[in-house]
């Protein structure tokens, strides 16, 4: 079994790198006000596990007002 270790650093750039190029591909004329999860997954191309990670980050902005977790794409 390997182990992978990443620096957080580094984490929060691949982060704000994959988020940035894939709404480059997607103006925000083109996505709703929120995503659900699902929607979140296919746009940046990751699985569950990934996003359950990303979505229990406290510095990761989820809404979780109407009972199911949503990514804003407001700016």
């Amino acid at each position: 079994m390997s182990v992978v270790v990443i620096e957080t650093d580094d984490l929060e750039r691949w982060i704000r790198e994959t988020v940035a190029a894939s709404v480059q591909t997607a103006t925000t004329q083109d996505l709703p006000p929120s995503l659900r999860r699902e929607e979140f997954m296919d746009l940046l191309g990751i699985g569950e596990s990934k996003t359950a990670e990303l979505f229990n980050r406290p510095d990761f902005p989820v809404i979780r007002d109407f009972g199911h977790p949503r990514v804003s794409t407001w700016r």
